[in-house]
């Protein structure tokens, strides 16, 4: 089943705001707004916002003029008032609908993409079916350490061979990817939080010339491996974000 997101600007700044497309994977936006400029948020008027999306290769297309809660047609308002429900039964409703799919999939079409997963919570059959549905083709361990008895299936060797056999995806360990031994104890033994402790971890992954080193040894279809079960506070996110700032020909996308 395909997903479809929908989010507000508010008074979210534009960086807040691509952080959001990008930490739920968002390749293409359809801009519902009947009127797209903002006077006290203007980093959110459409020519700006197309701009930027581009920049970040996310697709976009305004669909207001179908899609909006203002509309032409009487028939559509009760008492001076527009009613939604009657707007989604319209004709000009269906085309705009129509019009998004069309644009998402040509959006989507030209990007290379990278994922990334976390194995617990997870049971084997569940981590091995994601993967294999997405199209993975290799997976690219990013943890520190890969041997704990407390992986399960997710142990170094064995995850290589379950990869190779169920699957027939190819295993790397690129532990430097991962943040330092003193870094992680750092946070785990939360005496940081995670906005220091990503900050510390972008500026190591500079500090280690990944732009120059391993950057470019990221391959389509490839999927960043780490332990959590979810992106937003794994170091898997930060390296995949990383990544992008440097490859804007890739798209994210967090297998859960």
């Amino acid at each position: 089943m395909k997903t479809i997101y929908t989010i507000g600007h508010s008074t979210h700044t534009t960086e807040e705001f691509l952080h959001l497309l990008n930490l739920y994977a968002i390749t293409a936006v359809g801009d519902v707004r009947s009127s797209p400029y903002s006077r006290f948020n203007p980093q959110f008027n459409r020519e700006t916002l197309q701009k930027e999306l581009k920049a970040c290769r996310i697709a976009y297309v305004y669909l207001g003029d179908c899609l909006g809660p203002r509309i032409d047609d009487p028939a559509c308002y009760i008492n001076g008032k527009a009613e939604y429900n009657l707007i989604a039964e319209t004709d000009q409703f269906a085309q705009g609908i129509s019009r998004f799919n069309r644009f998402r999939i040509k959006g989507m079409s030209d990007m290379d993409t990278l994922f990334t997963i976390g194995f617990t919570k997870k049971s084997a059959r569940q981590f091995f079916t994601l993967l294999q549905t997405a199209g993975v083709r290799r997976l690219v361990d990013v943890r520190l350490h890969n041997a704990s008895q407390l992986a399960g299936f997710a142990k170094k060797n064995d995850l290589a061979y379950f990869l190779e056999k169920i699957c027939g995806i190819d295993y790397i360990h690129l532990p430097q990817w991962a943040p330092d031994q003193a870094l992680l104890d750092l946070y785990k033994k939360k005496k940081a939080d995670f906005a220091w402790y990503a900050k510390t971890y972008q500026a190591l992954l500079k500090q280690r010339d990944m732009d120059k080193t391993e950057v470019p040894r990221i391959k389509d279809k490839d999927c960043l491996l780490c332990s959590e079960h979810e992106p937003e506070f794994c170091h898997r996110r930060l390296a995949a974000e990383y990544i992008l700032s440097i490859r804007p020909d890739m798209a994210i996308v967090h297998l859960q």
